[in-house]
């Protein structure tokens, strides 16, 4: 049985000789043209961040100028916190990057993790989970970070972004790192168990698990101190 040339012929007589063959010559190179690479995707992911930072910066540095009454960058964190609290994450924000301008310009390790934790705080709770994660991070990886004040905050916010992609065993890991450096309190939300319960088999136990630890650790410490 012979194939149909109707095809063929149209592409010959419609392009030409010349150009069927500078098309296929395209269409070869196009399919060997090599995929960027994993280290070129993280790279490029990277620059990303590092502008965004940038403009964040600069944008700190403008808002900063034009304030009344300038404030120091502690009192800004100050001020970035009790905002994304109220719920006004873009004043959360913009008084985090004059914070983080701050830092940058005195060389301020501490500050700068305080003011990326916030950062990812303001982020978390808009939603924003790519920045969100980007900040608590960085503010993870700086100099001089404060297991407490940044550590611990900074791996729930990890902790929350991770649970709403889905990613419960990582979510639960994260939030035992935050419990562990805080030592004080447990701060994986009670609502969590109630979402992850048909995707993370034994997640509700484990919180509640490790709720009844801390209780107990709590208790024998108190009771050393009172001997």
């Amino acid at each position: 049985m012979a194939w149909p040339s109707i095809g063929i012929t149209t592409v010959s007589h419609g392009l030409g000789a010349s150009a069927l063959s500078l098309l296929l010559t395209a269409s070869l190179c196009f399919a060997q043209e090599p995929q960027p690479s994993a280290a070129f995707a993280t790279a490029e992911a990277r620059e990303r961040d590092a502008e965004t930072l940038r403009s964040l910066v600069a944008e700190g540095q403008l808002l900063y100028e034009r304030d009344k009454v300038r404030l120091d960058g502690y009192q800004y964190c100050s001020q970035a916190v009790a905002l994304a609290d109220r719920g006004e994450f873009r004043e959360s924000i913009r008084a985090a990057s004059k914070a983080l301008m701050l830092a940058q310009a005195e060389g301020n390790d501490h500050l700068e993790a305080l003011a990326k934790r916030d950062l990812a705080i303001a982020y978390n709770y808009a939603g924003n989970l790519e920045r969100a994660e980007q900040y608590a991070r960085e503010a993870l990886g700086q100099p001089n970070s404060d297991p407490q004040r940044i550590g611990a905050p900074a791996s729930k916010v990890i902790g929350d972004v991770q649970a709403r992609r889905g990613e419960y065993a990582r979510a639960l890991a994260s939030y035992q790192h935050a419990l562990a450096i805080s030592g004080e309190k447990l701060i994986v939300p009670a609502s969590a168990t109630e979402f992850v319960s048909d995707d993370l088999a034994g997640f509700g136990a484990a919180v509640e698990d490790f709720r009844e630890k801390l209780a107990i650790g709590q208790g024998q410490l108190s009771e050393g101190r009172n001997r």
